[in-house]
C-alpha cells in the first residue's frame, strides 16, 4: 500500500504542477496584452501628435494663401465670412518686379454686371478682352463669388446687354476679378468696339483731382490717363491704364510699358473717388503694341495741343 501511494504521489503533483502552471499562462499572457495596450496607449499621442503636426503645417500653410473677410450683417452685427483662397492666374501678381502705385478711380461707372443667379447688380471696376474686375458694396455678397466658380451673368456695354460667363479668379476685400470663358461673336465684337482707342480718346474728360499736382483724365471702361506734377510746374511722369494694361514715362525711370493688376486690398474713398493700389508689371522693354494704343487714344483726345505733342514725343522708343 505503502508503495501504491509513494507511486501515485508522483502524478497528483504533477496533476497539480499542470493545474497550477496553466493558471500562471494565462495571468502572464493577460498581462502581456495589458502591458501591449498600456504601451499602445502611450505611444497613440505621439502618433496623434504627429499627425496634428502636420495637419497644423498644412493649414498654417493653407491661412498663408487665404483671406478672412468680415463684414457687417443688416442686422448691424458683426460677421466674418469663412477663409477663402486668394488665386492668381497670372505669374504677374507674384513676379518681384511688380511697382505698388495708388491710382484713383471713379467710384460709379456707366458699364455694369447683372448676376443671373440673384439678380444682384454689381458695377465694373475692370474690363478687358479677357476678363472683369467687378465691385462688391456689400461685403456680404463675396460669398456669392466662391473662387473657381463659374458665374454667368448679363454685361451692360454701352447701354447694350450682352449674356456673358466668367470663372472667379480672384477674391479682395472689395473686389472680384473674372476671367471669360466661351464668349461668343457678339460679345467679342463689342468689346472690340468699346476698346477701340480712338473712340475712348474722343471720350477722355477731365476730372477734378483731389491732389494739385495730378491731372486726371477719364473714359469708360476703366480707361485713365494721369499726369504727375513737379514743384516747377513741369510734368514729370504720365500713365495711361487701358485694357489691363498701362503705357508710362517718368523723369527718371523713362518709357516702361506692362501689366496692370489690382492688389485686391481695400481702397481709400473720397466721395465719387476712391484710391486704389495697382500691381505694375513691366515688360522687358517697352511694348510696341501697347505704345501704337497709347498714341491712338492720345492723337484722338481732346487734350491741349502742346500737352498732346509732348505726350506722343515721350512714347517715342528712344
Amino acid at each position: 500500500m505503502a508503495k501504491a501511494k509513494a507511486k501515485a504521489a508522483p502524478k497528483r503533483v504533477a496533476k497539480k504542477a499542470k493545474k497550477a502552471s496553466k493558471p500562471t499562462v494565462k495571468k502572464s499572457a493577460k498581462k502581456a496584452q495589458k502591458v501591449t495596450k498600456a504601451a499602445a496607449r502611450k505611444a497613440a499621442p505621439k502618433k496623434v501628435q504627429k499627425k496634428a503636426t502636420k495637419s497644423l503645417s498644412r493649414e498654417s500653410a493653407f491661412q498663408k494663401q487665404t483671406k478672412v473677410v468680415k463684414f457687417s450683417s443688416a442686422n448691424g452685427k458683426k460677421a466674418k465670412l469663412k477663409a477663402v483662397p486668394v488665386l492668381d492666374v497670372s505669374d504677374e501678381t507674384q513676379s518681384s518686379g511688380s511697382e505698388r502705385r495708388r491710382v484713383p478711380r471713379l467710384n460709379l461707372t456707366t458699364e455694369q454686371f447683372r448676376l443671373q443667379k440673384t439678380g444682384k447688380i454689381f458695377p465694373v471696376a475692370d474690363l478687358s478682352h479677357d476678363g472683369i474686375a467687378i465691385r462688391v458694396l456689400d461685403r456680404a455678397d463675396l460669398l456669392l463669388f466662391p473662387v473657381g466658380t463659374l458665374v454667368e451673368g448679363t454685361l451692360n456695354l454701352n447701354r447694350e446687354k450682352y449674356l456673358v460667363r466668367a470663372r472667379v479668379r480672384h477674391i479682395g476685400t472689395e473686389m472680384i476679378g473674372c476671367q471669360f470663358e466661351g464668349l461668343k461673336p457678339d460679345v467679342k465684337k463689342a468689346l472690340v468696339q468699346v476698346f477701340d482707342p480712338v473712340s475712348l480718346g474722343k471720350e477722355l474728360r477731365p476730372i477734378p483731382a483731389s491732389e494739385n499736382s495730378t491731372v486726371w483724365y477719364h473714359a469708360p471702361t476703366g480707361t485713365d490717363l494721369l499726369f504727375w506734377r513737379a514743384s516747377d510746374g513741369g510734368y514729370r511722369r504720365f500713365a495711361l491704364f487701358i485694357m489691363g494694361s498701362y503705357a508710362q514715362w517718368e523723369e527718371e525711370g523713362g518709357l516702361t510699358t506692362g501689366r496692370a493688376n489690382h492688389a485686391f486690398e481695400s481702397s481709400e474713398i473720397r466721395g465719387v473717388m476712391r484710391f486704389e493700389t495697382m500691381l505694375l508689371d513691366p515688360d522687358r522693354s517697352p511694348d510696341a503694341g501697347k505704345l501704337n494704343v497709347a498714341k491712338k487714344l492720345i492723337m484722338s483726345s481732346k487734350l491741349p495741343q502742346e500737352l498732346r505733342k509732348w505726350c506722343l514725343s515721350q512714347l517715342e522708343i528712344a
